[in-house]
């Protein structure tokens, strides 16, 4: 056990399993070791952790997992960093160490890319973090700043509302009109055309017709108009009902590299299982950590002359160009929005759903192929129907909050585990077992009461290595929201620490900036705190 030991601690996963396909006699004492399997029983599927050793995964997921006891001490952390300094000065070489980044961010392995557009000169900087650990941010060691000019309003997609996702900007065209656009030295540029409204063309939903059709009530509830839209969503209509095809272009400002991928390729002729398309709308959603895009396919079909919402989930392959799988969601999937019906780790992707009792449920799936993983739930408190919820998958567990209520002692995290507790953990950390109803709720997380309390505490997140859950205050009135400071009310639960911060963070409305989570070490000890930054002056 000792050499076990030893070598789960400092080899991660996929280093392990190439040593084990070695030769026949370690692939044997590897896989049927204890250590091993009880390694594989941590995570949901076959897919491997890229930047965590097995001694890192096993901590985090007892220290997620180990319910608070609600004696856990609480810190107030009244101090901010100096606001006529930029990013840089304020981090790199000064012993600060970055949690997350709150704000338009994606993650790549050792870097986080930030995003910041000006809408007038259709512009955007791309800044990329790097850090000297992979899986969560820790010190900083470079800041790079990009500038990448964008294609025109009409014609740009933002998945997940971010202008470039990581390295590369979205456009779509027609194939037989593209935009015209240059990669030089400086990167791309686009025409001044202003070109077509491909995302959304005017003839995709009938205005003149007394009730709206079912997908444009849909985006209508997400605030998604003609005039007034995100760009996170294109029309397919164009492509599966006239001779005119679309085409998405990808360009890599990193590597200066565009790819074309025509909307037949990632829709096929027909949906997988019910049927030909009527009036399809893709929404993409970013790069699994294969590097495969991530799309959601919305539409409707007629049962019983009732029009009905489909949902496709597609992973593409950017080297192969093929769609690596299509699966059509026949569950009752929940779409509030456009961010609580995409849910990703780096291990699953899934969805809310409800059931014939109107019971919610979190049906999760494998990255890589499509699969069912696990159907979690119900995630609900019994006997009540959410109008209004979050839910966050990671690694090791399913996240979800009921908001409807939006009053403080109504509003705990519900935390289920994605896996069975094995009975020695159970155990070993008293953790009861789960309840005679059968529901796999793990425990409720609720924040601590402190002096100035705001109307309910959202949840805002967690970090990439699962240690961190960050909530912000928030209104119980919405339309309170634009005179009152509880957006400035921040509380942190430190899951290794077993402690609660409470902190504020001071935005400055007339700036460019993000909310960062940082630690640092003041007066011998490592205190976490919250402050809004910016990137240069």
């Amino acid at each position: 056990m000792d050499i076990w030991e030893l070598v789960f601690t400092h080899l991660c996963p996929p280093e392990l399993l190439k040593l084990a396909l070695l030769n026949s006699v370690f692939h044997h004492l590897v896989t049927k070791s204890l250590p091993w399997r009880f390694f594989q029983s941590l995570f949901p599927t076959s897919r491997p952790i890229w930047a965590l050793t097995w001694a890192e995964a096993y901590r985090n997921y007892i220290s997620r997992t180990i319910p608070p006891r609600g004696t856990e001490p609480g810190i107030c952390s009244m101090y901010w960093l100096p606001q006529d300094k930029p990013f840089e000065e304020l981090f790199v070489g000064t012993g600060r160490k970055v949690i997350e980044f709150i704000g338009p961010c994606v993650r790549h392995r050792n870097n986080t890319y930030l995003t910041q557009t000006d809408p007038l000169a259709l512009t955007c900087t791309s800044w990329k973090i790097s850090s000297v650990h992979a899986y969560s941010m820790g010190e900083i060691t470079q800041v790079k700043k990009v500038m990448v000019e964008l294609p025109p309003r009409g014609h740009h997609l933002r998945p997940a509302g971010l202008d470039v996702v990581g390295t590369f900007l979205f456009w779509v065209d027609f194939l037989e009109l593209p935009l015209e656009h240059r990669i030089g030295p400086e990167g791309i540029e686009f025409d001044d055309d202003i070109g077509q409204n491909v995302l959304w063309p005017d003839r995709v939903f009938n205005e003149e017709e007394e009730e709206l059709c079912l997908l444009h009530k849909l985006f209508i509830s997400w605030g998604e108009s003609q005039f007034n839209y995100s760009g996170q969503m294109v029309s397919a209509l164009d492509t599966v009902a006239s001779p005119r095809k679309q085409v998405l272009w990808l360009y890599d400002y990193d590597s200066r590299t565009e790819y074309s991928i025509p909307f037949d390729k990632i829709i096929g002729n027909e949906g997988p299982w019910l049927g030909k398309w009527v009036s399809p709308w893709i929404l993409p959603w970013g790069f699994d950590d294969d590097g495969n895009l991530l799309f959601k396919i919305l539409d409707t079909r007629t049962v019983n002359n009732v029009e009905r919402l489909r949902c496709v989930q597609v992973s593409f392959s950017l080297e192969k160009m093929a769609v690596t799988f299509a699966v059509e969601i026949l569950e009752d999937i929940q779409l509030l929005s456009p961010w609580n019906f995409q849910l990703f780790s780096d291990q699953c992707w899934g969805y809310p759903a409800r059931d014939s009792r109107g019971n919610i449920w979190c049906v999760l799936r494998d990255l890589r192929d499509g699969n069912v993983v696990r159907r979690l739930g119900p995630l609900n408190l019994p006997g009540t129907q959410p109008t209004d919820y979050a839910c966050h998958i990671s690694t090791f567990h399913v996240i979800f909050q009921d908001k409807s209520s939006r009053a403080l002692d109504k509003t705990p995290l519900r935390i289920f585990p994605i896996n069975p507790l094995p009975h020695h953990i159970r155990n070993e950390f008293r953790i009861p077992p789960p309840l005679a109803n059968g529901t796999q709720l793990l425990y409720d997380l609720q924040c601590p009461n402190y002096g100035d309390q705001p109307g309910f505490w959202s949840f805002a997140g967690e970090d990439v290595a699962e240690r961190y859950l960050f909530f912000q205050g928030t209104t119980t009135d919405v339309n309170d929201a634009g005179i009152r400071e509880d957006w400035r009310k921040w509380v942190i639960w430190d899951n290794k620490r077993r402690a609660w911060t409470v902190t504020y963070g001071f935005r400055d409305w007339g700036s460019d900036g993000f909310y960062c989570l940082y630690t640092e070490v003041r007066g011998g000890i490592e205190v976490v705190a919250l402050d809004w930054i910016r990137l240069e002056l």
